[in-house]
């Protein structure tokens, strides 16, 4: 099995190298990958061959070369890769006859080509692609046919499109994808209504657009992700209201804004995650009580600023992650050293012998 993947190996690089002699031999190999691969050298004698091979692949690589003649025998394949691949080419004679195709892939090519006597068949299909395809177009009669279809997919497409009459619609949309959709567009009227939706992902859409009132609104909403959005937005007032947020998530948001007012109070934050963005401000005041935190994490945030009157905290700290942070920031051991970290009495005598050796 390997000795003939190799052989197809060589073979497929001597097919590249297009000796005519070559390919008038692969041309007949029993193993279609080369038979492809000599249909897309393109030469028409191996074409007028490979176009009734008894491979799909093969007679799909022929059709997408497109050759008239070809695709005069090829729109009638049996394969629907194969007769999409003609429908591509956007022949009128092929497309008067594949728009009819059983085929739902087939027909969803011909609509792409948009012409309006295709459109105006494809737009009653059955299948959700072809009717996408048709309704991509824009055509004014094709939206107001589909704007009422049962798959949320085809109205999504046409909320996307902005036309005002039709999103006075789907403002009401029983799918929050398609309510989204109408948010993006901004509308204030669409906006009044969908600020109140039972959906935090259409909420979110609204808050996009960061208007005052609708901030006023969502900064007491019940998904703690959009309350994380509007303190990311940085509002005082609303940062008064989420500095004493129920999920630490927006605690710490708050926090990252750095207002005094905020790290007071959420220096004692319960949340760890909460007092180490706490730390990363780097306050003076905050720095001297997370240095003892009861989290080694958020004493490794305090390490990371460098502080010379930690110095004599930290280097005690029986924490490895901490005694590595130490390492690197106050220059005491090579940060490439191998710390024992089943070992911490070991690596804290190692780093106070070092320690009083640069005193």
């Amino acid at each position: 099995m390997v000795e003939r993947d190799l052989n197809d190996i060589v073979l497929l690089t001597v097919i590249e190298q297009c000796r005519p002699q070559d390919l008038d031999v692969f041309v007949h190999s029993s193993n279609p990958y080369i038979r492809m691969k000599v249909a897309q050298q393109g030469r028409y004698k191996d074409l007028d061959i490979l176009v009734k091979d008894k491979n799909n692949d093969v007679r799909e690589i022929v059709a997408e070369i497109g050759r008239p003649q070809d695709l005069d025998i090829l729109t009638k394949d049996n394969d629907e890769n194969v007769r999409a691949a003609v429908a591509k080419h956007g022949r009128d004679k092929d497309l008067d006859i594949l728009v009819y195709d059983d085929s739902w892939l087939v027909r969803e090519t011909v609509a792409k080509h948009g012409r309006d006597k295709d459109l105006d068949l494809l737009v009653y299909d059955n299948d959700t692609d072809v009717c996408a395809a048709v309704v991509k177009h824009g055509r004014p009669q094709d939206i107001d046919i589909l704007i009422t279809n049962s798959d949320s997919y085809i109205r999504g497409i046409i909320a996307e499109k902005g036309n005002p009459e039709n999103l006075d619609v789907l403002v009401k949309d029983k799918c929050e994808y398609v309510r989204a959709a109408v948010a993006k567009h901004g509308r204030d009227k669409d906006l009044d209504i969908l600020v109140y939706d039972d959906s935090w992902l259409v909420r979110e859409t609204v808050l996009e657009h960061k208007r005052n009132q609708d901030l006023d609104i969502l900064v007491h909403d019940n998904s703690e992700y959009i309350r994380k959005d509007i303190a990311d937005h940085g509002r005082d007032k609303d940062l008064d209201i989420l500095v004493h947020d129920d999920d630490w998530l927006v605690r710490k948001a708050v926090a990252k804004h750095g207002r005094d007012k905020d790290l007071d109070i959420l220096v004692k934050d319960k949340h760890e995650n909460v007092r180490i963005t706490v730390a990363q401000q780097g306050r003076s005041q905050d720095l001297d009580i997370l240095v003892k935190d009861e989290c080694c994490l958020v004493r490794v945030a305090v390490a990371e600023k460098g502080r010379p009157q930690d110095l004599d905290i930290l280097i005690k700290d029986n924490d490895y992650r901490v005694q590595i942070v130490v390492a690197e920031h106050y220059k005491i051991l090579d940060p490439n050293k191998n710390f024992p970290h089943n070992d911490s009495s070991r690596s804290g005598r190692i780093m106070w012998d070092e320690y009083y050796n640069i005193r």
